[in-house]
């Protein structure tokens, strides 16, 4: 019988609708050690924006298309792509 089941090496993100996302942030926090994101902390302030966490911080840059759609591109060269946009 062959083992199906697969290995997570590294996350780049998740997105979980929970009904408190602070309490659930607390719970991240405790359990994983993710931490939230205070640069965007301001979108939870929308009740259907994100609360962002993670371990080490945003590896994403968010910005608006010419049409005003909120855009996310995640990368470990946010140096580099910040200064193409």
């Amino acid at each position: 019988m062959s083992d199906t089941s697969f290995r997570v090496d590294q996350l780049d993100h998740v997105e979980l609708l929970v009904p408190d996302r602070y309490e659930a942030a607390r719970w991240y926090e405790r359990v994983l050690g993710l931490a939230i994101v205070s640069d965007y902390e301001y979108w939870a302030q929308d009740p259907n924006g994100p609360l962002m966490i993670s371990p080490d911080g945003v590896h994403s840059l968010h910005f608006l298309d010419p049409w005003g759609h909120r855009l996310e591109v995640t990368t470990y060269e946010t140096e580099y792509v910040q200064a193409q946009l």
